[in-house]
């Protein structure tokens, strides 16, 4: 509990983060905006509790008709019982198919289940093609957000990261130019092949 309260404290005295989380309110509010215009608010928002309130049964219901499509797609399912069986189960693909590392794409389950240290434990790199959350990775940290998971950063940590990690020369006011020096890093990744 003591650890707790320590970071509760050192983020509550850490100014560049009030600051760029403040920025993020401003930046937030305006976004939501221009999102939801000219969408009925009220309707989407009860869809969704409609959804919310599914039976198990239902739940269950629509699972398997997913499971079905995916199959006959081509795809194969995997129905772990736990977080442990599905890292393992991930991981051993990796294996089998000699994999040094995986590219993957933003997943709330992934972050739940902690794939990337399980599958780093495993010899297997994680690359997220979430430009947040590969932000966060490069960090060592975890998403501060689901929908935005690196709010926290504002431009001169982010470029700051990059010089560190990508070993590039980075100009702090150049937003646009961050997104190309990450789109090229990650670009190789998408398409390298053994």
């Amino acid at each position: 509990m003591k650890r707790v309260y320590r970071d509760i404290n050192k983020a509550l005295s850490d100014e560049v983060l009030q600051q760029n989380l403040d920025t993020f309110y401003h930046n937030y509010r305006e976004s939501h905006r221009k999102a939801y215009e000219g969408l009925n608010f009220n309707d989407l928002r009860k869809e969704v509790g409609n959804i919310k309130s599914l039976s198990p049964e239902d739940r269950f219901e629509l699972f398997e008709e997913f499971k079905k499509n995916v199959e006959k797609a081509g795809a194969f399912v995997f129905e772990a019982k736990d977080s442990k069986e599905a890292c393992e189960y991930i991981v051993s693909v990796c294996k089998r198919h000699n994999a040094e590392y995986v590219v993957k794409s933003k997943s709330m389950t992934a972050e739940e289940i902690k794939l990337n240290p399980y599958l780093e434990r495993n010899g297997v790199k994680p690359i997220e093609t979430d430009l947040g959350e590969w932000i966060i990775q490069l960090a060592k940290e975890t998403p501060s957000h689901m929908i935005m998971p690196a709010i926290h950063k504002n431009r001169k940590q982010v470029a700051k990261l990059f010089r560190e990690h990508l070993n590039v020369d980075v100009n702090e006011d150049d937003i646009e130019g961050m997104v190309k020096i990450a789109r090229h890093y990650l670009r190789e990744y998408y398409f390298k092949q053994k």
